[in-house]
């Protein structure tokens, strides 16, 4: 009876958390990826757009001087750090943080509409990513695989700021939401 009411439980859970994603912005193409905190999720998240052939820009170390960022019509910066990838970008924390930054502002002024992803579940909730997980107040619409969200932050500071909070259950959940943002469905 006990793996029952479990069972009865978790459908109900996510049944609840399918009903409560909101509406799907829409953007045209193309569509610039990259990682806030240099993550291989980025990367990931570049497979996923070539896979269902998503026109965009994947640049791990994009800024808004890079030729490709004037014709962009959204940014997907996927949030989750890696001392690791800083080290092999040569990068620290500080110039990162002020890639992200100037990115978010270049964004803002030519009105692209800003996509904030965190995919890597708890993995990318360790000490790298505390500087680039605030990012998610900062950010037009907000997708979050949702054992990364087990705390509740992501629902809490997107209430706060009034920002559309998406959850997917895991990782292939993210080929749905690019397809109904980009018109692909």
């Amino acid at each position: 009876m006990r793996k029952f009411f479990l069972l009865f439980l978790s459908v109900l859970f996510i049944a609840g958390a399918a009903w409560a994603n909101p509406e799907l912005p829409k953007s045209e193409t193309p569509v610039y990826i990259t990682s806030f905190g240099q993550s291989q999720d980025a990367n990931f998240v570049n497979l996923l757009g070539k896979r269902i052939n998503l026109e965009r820009y994947y640049e791990a170390l994009g800024t808004p001087k890079d030729e490709k960022w004037s014709s962009a019509k959204a940014l997907i910066a996927v949030l989750g750090g890696s001392g690791k990838g800083l080290g092999a970008a040569g990068m620290n924390l500080a110039s990162e943080k002020e890639r992200c930054d100037s990115l978010l502002a270049s964004a803002r002024e030519g009105k692209k509409l800003i996509i904030g992803m965190h995919i890597g579940g708890e993995d990318r909730r360790g000490p790298n990513s505390e500087a680039f997980i605030p990012y998610a107040g900062e950010v037009d619409f907000m997708v979050v695989r949702a054992d990364g969200n087990k705390d509740g932050y992501f629902t809490k500071l997107c209430e706060e700021k009034k920002i559309p909070l998406y959850v997917v259950e895991n990782t292939k959940g993210i080929e749905g939401v690019l397809k109904g943002i980009f018109g692909l469905e």
